[in-house]
C-alpha cells in the first residue's frame, strides 16, 4: 500500500512544474516526507534481494496493478499459489523492515 501511495505521489509530482512542486512540497511535513523516502529506499533494497520471479510478482501487482489472477495467468501459476507467494514476500519485507 505504501509503495503504491509513494508511486502515485511521485507520478503526479513528476508532471508538475517546478513552482507547483515546491508549493506542494512546502505543504508537506518535511519529517514525514523524509521518512517516506527512507521507507521507499529500504523497500527497494529489500526487493533487490528477491529472486527475479518474486520481483516480477511485486512489480506486476503493485506497479502494473494486475490482479493475482492475471499474474497467475502470465506466470502460468494458480491464483492461489500467487497469493501464497505474495503473502510470503510481504512477510519478508515486514521482517526486514523491523530488523529481524
Amino acid at each position: 500500500e505504501k509503495i503504491r501511495e509513494a508511486r502515485n505521489v511521485s507520478a503526479v509530482v513528476g508532471v508538475l512544474s517546478i513552482d507547483d512542486q515546491m508549493e506542494l512540497m512546502s505543504g508537506e511535513n518535511t519529517f514525514e516526507r523524509v521518512e517516506r523516502e527512507d521507507l521507499i529506499e529500504k523497500i527497494t533494497q529489500i526487493l533487490n534481494e528477491f529472486e527475479e520471479r518474486d520481483q516480477l510478482i511485486v512489480q506486476l501487482y503493485y506497479y502494473e496493478e494486475l490482479s493475482l489472477k492475471e499474474i497467475g495467468e502470465i506466470l502460468q501459476i494458480s491464483e492461489g499459489r500467487i497469493s501464497q507467494i505474495h503473502k510470503r514476500l510481504m512477510e519478508k519485507i515486514r521482517k526486514k523492515l523491523e530488523g529481524k
